[in-house]
């Protein structure tokens, strides 16, 4: 398939980056002929990379390398503290893991969200990984962020320990009650469910403080992160989300729609919205701009590098997912 790494297009016959669209790289690496070839097998990276990462072998935990562009070379190669980009091999038993993270993260791309920069990389065997361009880094030095996970004074283990909904009410404290912010959070939460991301918990929202700011609130969230369906996968445990929407569930009230169909809908959602701070007819609006986005994401999924099955079952639940959203009770 001759799609780009980074945006899954179709290269232009004027391309000279052989894996990449050359504005794509240059976006993403600084430098449009960098190599999305690593030269190394999966097995060679891991064992080189426990010179830079401590507890890279401890079982069950996806290793994350820290990565740079040599400079000379143009080629990708392992770091320390002054890594830019964050690699992630596919654990064994995961098919396509990789692949999908980076398809989940371009529809998160596609719905209007600022999602972190990120893009395939090849092994010397012709397997893809997934990398990520940090986040926290300026020319001005380290910005300053919290996940809210520390946000609500919750030790990691306790991070599937909420609801939607009061981290709605967090984040609406710490960011001083910015509407454009809560919806943000609302449309990522909508995302999630979007994509079967049931592995959305505490962690893998955070609020940032940009350069300059010297106040005690949040500047806004950072870029999406940690987008991927793991419907598929073993670490999907938790059901249509990582946590429950409302605070009420966690009494067993549910809403009447929810009783009657089984699943979250927009009578849901809406509640959610009212909750953490917007107004319903700008929760309307953004599930309108979702509903708008179906025929994109579902080309986003045709074209990726996902397997031919994965993109029939991944189609029907993003498919079923978007009736749920936009149906009535």
């Amino acid at each position: 398939m001759n799609r780009c790494f980074i945006t899954l297009e179709q290269l232009p016959e004027s391309n000279t980056n052989p894996l990449m669209k050359d504005s794509a790289a240059q976006e993403l690496y600084g430098c449009s002929f960098v190599s999305a070839q690593l030269g190394m097998t999966r097995k060679e990276l891991l064992v080189e990379g426990r010179r830079f990462v401590k507890g890279i072998s401890i079982p069950g935990v996806q290793p994350k390398l820290p990565m740079k562009v040599d400079n000379i070379s143009k080629q990708l190669t392992l770091a320390g503290s002054d890594g830019e980009y964050i690699l992630k091999p596919t654990r064994d038993g995961f098919h396509n893991y990789a692949e999908m993270e980076h398809l989940c993260m371009e529809i998160s791309r596609a719905l209007g969200i600022d999602t972190a920069l990120c893009g395939l990389v090849q092994y010397a065997d012709g397997e893809l990984a997934y990398i990520t361009k940090r986040f926290d880094r300026t020319p001005l030095g380290k910005l300053h962020q919290e996940d809210l996970c520390s946000l609500s004074d919750k030790p990691t283990s306790e991070k599937y320990n909420s609801t939607y909904e009061e981290a709605g009410r967090e984040l609406l404290l710490a960011t001083g009650a910015k509407v454009s912010v809560q919806c943000d959070y609302f449309q990522r939460v909508l995302a999630a469910y979007l994509v079967g991301n049931d592995d959305f918990h505490l962690k893998n929202f955070s609020v940032q403080r940009l350069a300059g700011n010297r106040g005690l609130t949040y500047d806004s969230l950072t870029p999406n992160y940690d987008c991927l369906c793991t419907e598929f996968y073993e670490l999907s445990v938790f059901g249509l989300l990582a946590m429950p929407l409302l605070d009420q569930e966690l009494n067993g009230e549910y809403s009447e729609a929810y009783e009657h169909y089984g699943y979250y809908t927009k009578t849901d959602f809406l509640s959610l919205a009212d909750a953490i701070g917007i107004g319903e007819q700008q929760a309307i609006e953004v599930l309108e701009r979702l509903g708008e986005t179906q025929q994109k994401v579902l080309s986003l999924i045709e074209v990726s590098f996902i397997s031919d099955k994965l993109k029939a079952e991944f189609k029907a639940l993003v498919e079923g997912r978007y009736r749920a959203i936009c149906a009535e009770y």
